[in-house]
């Protein structure tokens, strides 16, 4: 049977739904407004600008010697999202010769689930590129990593990239219950004309609403510096801990803990930390989250990410004013070397972890 997915959410105005109304299209419109927000209604997981040194932009690489150019690791959204939309600012300062975007998944690498954007040439600077990248839903979290590839002449420079789920174009006929919230798909004979209208069917609106919800929350951080940057990231030599980032959080309402993942680096086999926390954590006496930076450095980096369900990690607190949608929060991030050897932070995601029902 028929589901309508509509191309945009519909106000509907009060009186509509007040005493003394006609029901006329009004179950239909809510029906499709909620199927609208469960195709469409999510946030972006990435977003990250480059800089290589005091241009706007990370380099690309000969594709005989390519390496990873940046990585997140984050975690899948789950249906309906079978795919993320990547989108890019690029420049190839080539006349002839066009360069690629690559972008791959951990779990999965090149040539497996992958995408090649193609950047033509004599591209002038903040062009937009994009392209989509299949989601592997099945894995806890996964790693998205970007190749850039530059042409046989002249270079490939890349701005900035966002990357977000792509929204679905059409709604499956069965129930979808993800982390305890199910969504129960209306279909359009149920609220057309002389059909009966039950509390059960509002309820079902209602469900679906909180489905969406609550197992959307979004990201607060998706950034990667330049991989193959060596001395530029957030980095510190001392044998103190040292405060490199402190940022706002506004965490939605009901949500009391931050996922997160990290790509860390030592240059040496001494002391190598990293140290993270919230204004909670502070307010109700909890220990920091510290995590150990590895000695080396080299595509595809997979031995330098940490992330909070590694063993002896966890999740950082957080809550919300019940008063309130939203409440501020703060994340503090800390570094800390032997005093001698560099200790870096490559990269950084940190998603809100969805409210279980």
């Amino acid at each position: 049977m028929a589901r309508t997915v509509p191309s945009a959410f519909v106000p509907i105005d009060y009186a509509e739904t007040g005493t003394a109304r006609p029901i006329d299209d009004t179950e239909a419109i809510m029906a499709a407004n909620t199927h609208y927000l469960y195709s469409a209604h999510r946030g972006a997981v990435v977003r990250t600008t480059f800089r290589d040194k005091d241009q706007p932009y990370t380099v690309g690489f000969n594709p005989s010697s390519a390496q990873v150019s940046a990585l997140w690791c984050i975690e899948p959204p789950g249906e309906p999202f079978e795919q993320w939309a990547v989108y890019a600012l690029v420049e190839n300062t080539s006349t002839t010769d066009g360069a690629s975007l690559r972008f791959d998944l951990a779990s999965d690498p090149h040539p497996g689930t992958s995408t090649d954007i193609y950047v033509a040439p004599n591209l002038s600077q903040w062009t937009q590129v994009s392209g989509v990248l299949d989601i592997d839903n099945t894995q806890d979290t996964d790693t998205i990593r970007m190749w850039a590839l530059k042409g046989a002449t002249g270079d490939l420079h890349v701005h900035s990239v966002m990357i977000v789920p792509r929204a679905a174009n059409a709604i499956a006929g069965s129930v979808n219950t993800l982390n305890g919230w199910p969504f129960v798909p209306i279909d359009d004979d149920e609220v057309s004309q002389d059909a009966p209208l039950s509390v059960r069917l509002r309820r079902r609106a209602h469900s679906n609403m909180m489905h969406v919800y609550r197992n959307r929350p979004g990201a607060c951080v998706g950034w990667s510096d330049d991989a193959d940057r060596r001395n530029e990231a957030f980095s510190t030599t001392s044998s103190n801990f040292e405060e490199v980032l402190r940022f706002p959080v506004f965490i939605p309402k009901g949500t009391t803990s931050l996922r997160w993942s990290a790509f860390l680096r030592k240059t040496g086999s001494g002391t190598g930390k990293m140290r993270m926390r919230t204004s909670t954590m502070d307010a109700y006496g909890q220990a920091a989250i510290t995590a150990d930076a590895v000695n080396g450095w080299s595509s595809p980096y997979t031995s330098n990410l940490v992330k909070y369900d590694d063993v002896g990690q966890s999740a950082l607190s957080a809550t919300t004013d019940p008063d309130f949608a939203v409440t501020q929060d703060y994340v503090t991030v800390e570094l800390q070397s032997n005093g001698s050897q560099t200790v870096y932070l490559y990269g950084l995601c940190i998603w809100f972890e969805v409210v279980e029902a």
